[in-house]
């Protein structure tokens, strides 16, 4: 026959694990939904147009990105900035007719949710409807919405839980790509940010 006492301590025994077992998942879940609730997500808002060319980073997530680096690939190989991907003659001639911004990456590390930052931006100061454009400036808009769309752009971002991931858009297609997520365990890459020359 069981002993009354030896029951009832088996018993809380096995309460007092079902209780820590349920508190251990309660725990886990709390901590994915904290996570997912500051989790950032890239977007690259982008437009090619006479009037208005750019490419922007715009953090869609709902917390904070912290921009690690941004690198810029032409037709394969690697790009000293994003400015020097066009040809100078191009940007000089469009930058007399234009508004021309480009990033100072440097300076704006962390974007907050729904913010956006301008990698590259164009927009013609004067439109006229019935003016046709010279052929220099015509020439120059196309070769430079052609190079636009040679362009990758990657990005290497992290999260305030330090996970970090490396995200790229094809210009020409819009696919975005993700390269590589890095747990917070691992050491973050450390490359320079350089896409304000």
């Amino acid at each position: 026959m069981i002993d009354i006492e030896m029951f009832v301590a088996i018993a809380a025994v096995i309460i007092a694990l079902f209780s820590l077992v349920a508190t251990l998942i309660s725990t886990a879940f709390q901590q994915r939904h904290n996570r997912n609730s500051v989790t950032p997500i890239i977007d690259f808002p982008t437009c090619f147009s006479f009037d208005t060319m750019f490419v922007k980073i715009k953090n869609a997530g709902t917390g904070p990105m912290i921009i690690k680096s941004v690198y810029v690939e032409k037709a394969g190989e690697k790009q000293k900035s994003v400015r020097k991907s066009f040809d100078i003659k191009d940007i000089e001639t469009l930058e007399r007719h234009y508004n021309y911004d480009h990033g100072h990456i440097r300076s704006h590390k962390i974007l907050t949710p729904n913010e956006e930052f301008r990698l590259l931006y164009f927009n013609l100061i004067e439109k006229h409807e019935t003016a046709k454009p010279d052929n220099e400036l015509a020439q120059a808009v196309q070769r430079t919405l052609d190079t636009f769309k040679k362009l990758t752009i990657v990005v290497t971002y992290e999260d305030i839980y330090q996970k970090v991931v490396i995200e790229g858009i094809e210009v020409a297609t819009g696919i975005v790509k993700k390269y590589k997520t890095v747990p917070n365990t691992e050491k973050a890459p450390s490359k320079t940010l350089d896409a304000e020359n």
